[in-house]
């Protein structure tokens, strides 16, 4: 009987919640963003100079969109930056790609 009760319980609800959620604002998710940025920057030059840009997912609401942008004239060719998506309740990073 206790069982079936936490089944149902666990089962309950729109699935997005969770009890400590590890990006729950954009701040948290910034966070979580500059520090796989760094962490990727293996051959120890400086990065270049690009904006960070966090959203919501228009499509998941668990998630968060991340990606850089160039600094400077919007004539800079090129792109160079990462674009991930960051999940609210456990912060796991997924959907990495670099951008041209």
């Amino acid at each position: 009987m206790i069982f079936t009760a936490l089944l149902l319980l666990i089962s309950s609800g729109d699935g997005t919640r969770c009890p400590r959620p590890a990006a729950p604002t954009e701040a948290d998710a910034r966070r979580l963003a500059t520090i796989m940025i760094v962490n990727r920057n293996r051959t120890g030059r400086p990065l270049p100079a690009y904006d960070l840009r966090i959203a919501p997912d228009p499509e998941d609401a668990g998630q968060w969109l991340a990606w850089q942008s160039p600094r400077g004239s919007a004539s800079q060719l090129g792109g160079g930056g990462m674009s991930f998506r960051i999940d609210r309740c456990t912060g796991q990073i997924t959907r990495i790609a670099y951008q041209r």
